[in-house]
């Protein structure tokens, strides 16, 4: 149940990147664990960043985004939390240690502001999402730090 739900969430944010014209990244998939892995964003020729759907937690729920605190609650729904964000490198400073130009500060955040959105529409698009309740929580930002620029929406579904 769980995992054709990311599966259908990653390709239809993979898919978005790529029909949103922004440029490609070294990643796009489902991410395992507790947090996303900055590796996965670095050094790969032309290209920087990465794009990924996380499972971040699983519980009994009345309703999404919900769990369920009474006793005894095996047979309640199951409700997970998912987030799924986009990281990009960020404009660094020179190796002189001067601030990065500000038209490059300024690219990052137009990128970031368009990835936002590009995010909003993958999971609009979602097909296997449809088929559940589900809440669309914040978008929080991340970075810079160690070259990493992005953030990513936390959504609540109830299976």
């Amino acid at each position: 149940m769980i995992q054709p739900l990311l599966e259908d969430l990653a390709e239809c944010l993979c898919a978005q990147i790529h029909e949103d014209g922004s440029p490609e990244l070294c990643f796009c998939g489902i991410m395992p664990g507790d947090g996303f892995v900055a590796e996965y964003a670095g050094d790969c020729n032309d290209r920087c960043g990465a794009a990924y759907v996380r499972l971040t937690q699983a519980y009994p729920s009345v309703t999404a985004g919900q769990p369920d605190v009474t006793r005894n609650n095996c047979g309640a729904s199951l409700g997970i939390d998912i987030e799924i964000g986009i990281i990009r490198c960020a404009p660094m400073p020179n190796s002189r240690g001067e601030a990065p130009p500000p038209a490059e500060v300024l690219a990052a955040a137009r990128q970031q502001s368009k990835d936002i959105l590009t995010m909003r529409k993958a999971v609009l698009c979602c097909n296997e999402l449809k088929a559940h309740d589900y809440i669309m929580g914040t978008y929080t930002p991340v970075g810079p730090q160690g070259d990493a620029l992005g953030g990513f929406w936390t959504l609540a579904v109830t299976f």
